[in-house]
Formats: structure tokens, C-alpha cells, sequence
């Protein structure tokens, strides 16, 4: 897996330049492709023990926590990363994706409505 290294979507920060994030997670390259979740979120896991409240390491350990079908505690993730960042769109897109996934249609609607109001008042102030 490939770790993308830009600025969240529509998220107050800019995290491209942390370089010691990026050395954090570096590793996660060499990872042999059949790397299973369980192994990728404890590498995420370890991360985070350095820098907890990071939401770019948060939103990549809930993505394979999503991905693993532990959507509960995903679920807890994104909302942890809008506490941290509330701009943080695509947590905002992803949490909606699993509401959807739970069978929580409403809720899921409404976080995505959220997100895409959000994201085209942040493309406006760009």
C-alpha cells in the first residue's frame, strides 16, 4: 500500500510536511502486499502510541478497520478525528460509507449531506 502523503481533504492542516509522521508510517511500504489488516492496524496502532491524536494516522487505521468489518469502532475513529479536525471531509465521507454499509440510511445521509456542504464551502474559500 502506497501511503499518500497530502493534505486531507478539506481538513485544517496540511500534513505533506510532517516529517515525523512520514517516518512514523514510512515502514508501512515495505509491507509485503498480502499484509494482513489485523498487521497493518497494529502497525498504525504503534504509530498512534507517538502521536495519538494524529487524524491522517487515525483515517488510515479506521479505513482498515472498515475494511477488517469492524465498522463500530471505525465509526468511533472518524468521530475522534472531527473532534481533532472538524474540516476533516473525508472522515466526514467515509463515516457516511459505513453508516450505509450498517444499514443506518438516514444517519448516513446526513453525514454525507453534511460532508458535501462542507466540502463545497471549503473549495469556495480556496
Amino acid at each position: 500500500m502506497s501511503i499518500d502523503k497530502g493534505k486531507s481533504e478539506g481538513g485544517e492542516h496540511d500534513y505533506s510536511n510532517d516529517d515525523e509522521l512520514w517516518a512514523l508510517v514510512d515502514g508501512f511500504d515495505d509491507l509485503p502486499e498480502d499484509t494482513s489488516f489485523e498487521m497493518a492496524i497494529n502497525y498504525y496502532d504503534n504509530a498512534l502510541k507517538i502521536k495519538p491524536d494524529h487524524p491522517v494516522l487515525l483515517y488510515r487505521k479506521g479505513g482498515f478497520l472498515c475494511d477488517a468489518d469492524n465498522y463500530e469502532e471505525a465509526i468511533k475513529i472518524m468521530d475522534k478525528i472531527l473532534e481533532i479536525d472538524s474540516r476533516y471531509v473525508d472522515a466526514l465521507f467515509l463515516k457516511s460509507k459505513i453508516l450505509s454499509v450498517i444499514g443506518k440510511t438516514e444517519e448516513s445521509k446526513e453525514c454525507k449531506d453534511r460532508a458535501e456542504k462542507m466540502k463545497e464551502v471549503l473549495f469556495c474559500n480556496q
